[in-house]
């Protein structure tokens, strides 16, 4: 059994995450919707939103999380000894005719499953590889050993350029974990980078070390280049 506090988005503070650690408690339940954003609120004293005939009001609009929103919001509770163990809900404006059984229920049931993914510490330890898809490799000047034993300048020695892997079964391979076989495929189907169409655009993952480290390694730059023209 673990004791956890379950805190709102304007509850994820410094005050919050302290309270919760001197009452004892080890996991934190976050909400990641503004379920207090309705005028009528008041988000100094408020501990239950409050609507009046409107309910708890117009909650988001349907965002999708960001990888760099996560891992700062799990850096953030992990500085103050405290394990992030949940996310609660999703949007409302998500999935409403999925309580509702409205005519968008499969639709937003679509759309959920879609933007499904897992992120996940690399396995045996950081890699110092990954594997650019044939996609890429035939729409750029890269080559497959492009991403191998790239040098780190501010170490002055080489250094792992993967510590996290994706897992995302509707997104479409860009760079796979370097766990593949000799056809170039990861069975596993774990990611380094990935995209998935949503509307007229895309979204696009990707756990590369790339920041710092594309000047002595110009792969990177032409990476990025090739993945944010498609």
């Amino acid at each position: 059994m673990k004791l956890g506090f379950g805190l709102y988005k304007h509850m994820l503070n410094e005050a919050h995450y302290k309270f919760a650690k001197q009452c004892g408690a080890t996991h934190l339940v976050v909400h990641l919707v503004d379920y207090f954003s309705h005028e009528k609120n008041n988000k100094n004293s408020a501990s239950q939103p409050l609507g009046q005939k409107e309910g708890w009001g117009q909650a988001g609009s349907g965002e999708i999380w960001t990888l760099a929103d996560l891992v700062n919001l799990k850096k953030e509770i992990n500085s103050h000894g405290l394990e992030l163990e949940a996310i609660e809900n999703f949007d409302p404006a998500m999935w409403y005719d999925v309580l509702l059984a409205g005519e968008k229920r499969d639709e937003q049931l679509e759309g959920i499953e879609s933007n499904k993914f897992n992120i996940q510490s690399t396995i045996m330890g950081n890699y110092y590889f990954a594997n650019i898809s044939n996609e890429v490799l035939a729409s750029s000047t890269l080559k497959p050993k492009d991403f191998f034993m790239w040098y780190d300048k501010s170490k002055d020695y080489i250094q792992p350029i993967l510590y996290s892997v994706i897992k995302a079964p509707k997104f479409k391979p860009l760079a796979t974990s370097g766990l593949c076989n000799f056809a170039g495929e990861d069975p596993a189907g774990y990611l380094a980078t990935g995209s998935f169409n949503y509307g007229k655009g895309q979204f696009i993952v990707n756990t590369i070390s790339l920041a710092g480290r594309i000047k002595e390694n110009p792969a990177g730059i032409e990476f990025l280049k090739t993945i944010l023209k498609k």
